[in-house]
């Protein structure tokens, strides 16, 4: 019998029974309609999609300790089936009415006294510690180790939340097991033997005194609010060059917040960035900017820029100050030019005071240009010694140092088959996307020279700098905005 045919056959036979659908089968129990603490799952069975082998799985029979309630193929037909039902039935009520007490139940003595009941009905989960228990092995072993040998999946809805650190736990599993740590002799439920949710899972561990969350629902705005001002304390220390832990501030965080888990903090602070990156101020390194974010959000990284201009000047400032590199190293530093996230909602356009302009900012830093423009004179000469060609490196010539700007680029190099390269030097403290100032004199010129030109995009520079190259006309790689127009007096009639 297929398990489709298992639910009509006893539909009809035994109405007492409830049912419920699973992925492979369906679960019988007797008491109210809808799975909870008062009922009790009488038999399973499911068929995997590629067998034609119903199982069916004895759960009074199990739940006493007889191996006759292991999950076993199921051949036979409707009186084979309707035997089953009712010998389970039968083992039921017999140990409801103290027949087979013996065998259904059993004192098992907790750590430091108290006495529980063996026996698999959540309401006689009793004891605190046995949660506690579940949660410090659960830590122990990590999640993915707690849940594979638990054999539970992860929570979708509903998680227990530890109110002191923020972290979330696996609601079902832990409970699943905590019936362990509580009766021993039974062991574990499995996440077949009980359903989770609201009316089971939540009831009882609510009533232990344990936190359940609902996961999944919208940012409120003072979660939002919350998580910005942690963004922007990050910030501020990463531009005075102060070393903080991100995990600490994550967890730090989420003990604030009510129900999220460290990668949805995670992710708050990508969509952090990508406002902030949109807006060319610098972002946290390590928080790549994820442009799919709440409005609520967006709102809320803009109020706090507006209202902060002062501090986040101080931080500009902090910045604009690393005008030396923080490593003198020159090989291994060249890397791929970053892939770039197509923002999926524009920004509407603040108008920022000068001070917070970071992109202007830098390209007024004569120092900062100065440094990274001899740091990409002795990564140069490193190239060329590197690739045998160390008559080339002595021709470099630092261009903007010897004539100044204003010829479109600042050094003058060599490739190893002696064919000219130009190269335009932009440097930022900020990460590899910081978007910078590129003039329309060095436009043209990489228009003209086309593959010839390079410009060196050096970022990270004050901690351990590292470039990556854009080859040939600038408006193949960049977008361009225009910021600044030079102004004549229109001609009068």
């Amino acid at each position: 019998m297929s398990p489709d045919l298992v639910y009509a056959a006893l539909s009809m036979h035994r109405p007492q029974l409830h049912a419920e659908r699973r992925s492979d089968g369906f679960s019988f129990w007797l008491g109210p309609k809808r799975m909870g603490l008062e009922s009790t799952r009488i038999i399973r069975v499911s068929r995997k999609p590629s067998s034609s082998i119903t199982m069916l799985k004895r759960a009074v029979t199990g739940r006493l300790g007889d191996a006759m309630g292991s999950e076993r193929p199921f051949i036979g037909g409707l009186p084979e089936l309707l035997a089953i039902v009712d010998a389970e039935l039968t083992l039921l009520a017999g140990s409801t009415d103290g027949a087979a007490a013996g065998a259904a139940s059993s004192a098992v003595q907790m750590e430091g006294g108290g006495t529980e009941r063996k026996s698999t009905s959540l309401k006689n989960l009793q004891d605190p510690r046995a949660v506690t228990a579940a949660i410090e092995e659960f830590e122990r072993v990590g999640r993915t180790s707690f849940l594979e040998k638990y054999k539970f999946g992860k929570s979708r809805e509903y998680m227990l939340r530890d109110a002191s650190t923020g972290k979330l736990y696996d609601s079902k599993a832990i409970v699943g097991a905590a019936y362990g740590y509580a009766f021993p002799d039974d062991g574990p439920l499995r996440a077949e033997d009980f359903s989770g949710g609201e009316a089971t899972v939540e009831r009882v561990l609510s009533e232990l005194g344990f936190e359940v969350v609902r996961v999944g629902q919208d940012w409120t705005q003072a979660e939002v609010e919350a998580t910005v001002r942690a963004y922007f304390e990050m910030l501020r220390l990463e531009s005075l060059g102060l070393v903080y832990n991100k995990s600490e501030r994550n967890e730090q965080l989420r003990s604030e917040l009510s129900a999220r888990s460290k990668s949805s903090v995670e992710l708050k602070f990508q969509n952090i960035s990508a406002v902030l990156d949109q807006l060319a101020l610098p972002y946290v390194r390590g928080y790549k900017p994820r442009a799919n974010l709440q409005t609520l959000l967006r709102q809320a990284v803009l109020q706090f820029v507006e209202s902060h201009r002062d501090s986040l000047a101080n931080v500009m400032e902090n910045f604009d100050e690393r005008t030396k590199p923080g490593e003198q190293e020159f090989r291994g530093v060249l890397v791929e030019r970053p892939k770039i996230e197509r923002n999926q909602v524009a920004v509407n356009r603040v108008r920022l005071p000068r001070k917070l302009d970071y992109a202007a900012r830098e390209e007024r830093n004569r120092t900062l240009g100065y440094g990274g423009e001899e740091w990409s004179m002795n990564f140069e000469r490193t190239r060329l010694f590197d690739g045998a060609r160390p008559d080339l490196a002595a021709k470099i010539d630092w261009i903007s140092d010897r004539l100044g700007d204003g010829t479109g680029y600042d050094i003058l190099s060599f490739e190893t088959t002696e064919v000219a390269r130009f190269v335009e030097v932009k440097t930022t403290n900020g990460t590899s996307t910081t978007p910078f100032v590129v003039t329309r004199n060095e436009l043209e010129f990489s228009e003209e020279i086309e593959d010839a030109f390079c410009l060196y995009r050096v970022f990270d520079f004050g901690v351990t700098p590292r470039l990556f190259i854009l080859r040939g006309p600038l408006s193949s790689h960049l977008e361009l905005e225009p910021i600044d127009y030079r102004a004549r007096l229109r001609a009068t009639a």
